[in-house]
């Protein structure tokens, strides 16, 4: 495990946040604790999955989806303006980034054990951490 830019860090950041939710809903499947409903658990319809993806709820789920899609297709309009691929990198691991990480924060959350203001220092650096990768992202020569 090669830790020497941030990108490196920020990347098998990304990858713990995305094994902790999978190993959180994982443990909610096997109805050890059926006292916490986690997890994916749709009726199969779209606005469902696209609830259970992003982790909103309430109609915000929607706007994280055209957001989305409408960021992918802007940073792919902007891919061909500038004949560079590498914007469409930065794009998808924001995508998967904040995602994971809303997922993340939402099984964090259950039973309200951590403070909000513990959480709010957490997000805080993980910002720095997201703007350093992609600085690292943009400016490594392979």
């Amino acid at each position: 495990m090669d830790l020497t830019n941030y990108f490196r860090i920020a990347i098998y950041f990304c990858l713990v946040m995305i094994i902790f939710t999978l190993a959180v809903n994982f443990v909610s499947a096997l109805n050890i604790f059926s006292a916490v409903p986690t997890g994916i658990s749709s009726s199969g319809t779209p606005q469902d999955i696209f609830s259970e993806i992003s982790g909103f709820s309430g109609g915000v789920q929607y706007i994280w989806v055209l957001l989305l899609t409408m960021a992918g297709l802007f940073v792919v309009f902007m891919a061909k303006v500038f004949n560079d691929k590498a914007i469409i990198g930065v794009y998808i691991f924001s995508a998967i980034f904040w995602t994971s990480f809303n997922r993340c924060l939402s099984v964090i959350n259950i039973g309200n054990f951590i403070p909000g203001d513990l959480l709010t220092i957490f997000v805080v650096a993980l910002l720095f951490v997201w703007v350093a990768a992609i600085i690292g992202m943009l400016t490594i020569v392979s």
